[in-house]
């Protein structure tokens, strides 16, 4: 979306809305919020999977 329409319209974009132009329509969806604690809740021994390797480290991500 363009900056013009953003300041005559006073809207802004953040952590409660997403525009999208649809059609030639502008629409505000509301964001998904997830809540860590409920994502948590949702882990079972099913669904949970073991560590994988990725490859070797690359940049800073190695700690000592």
């Amino acid at each position: 979306m363009s900056k013009f329409v953003v300041d005559i319209s006073h809207l802004s974009t953040g952590p409660i809305a997403e525009p999208e132009i649809r059609d030639s329509e502008l629409i505000f969806r509301p964001k998904k919020t997830y809540i860590l604690k409920s994502l948590l809740k949702e882990i079972t021994p099913q669904n949970l999977h073991s560590e994988y390797s990725v490859g070797s480290e690359s940049g800073k991500e190695i700690l000592d």
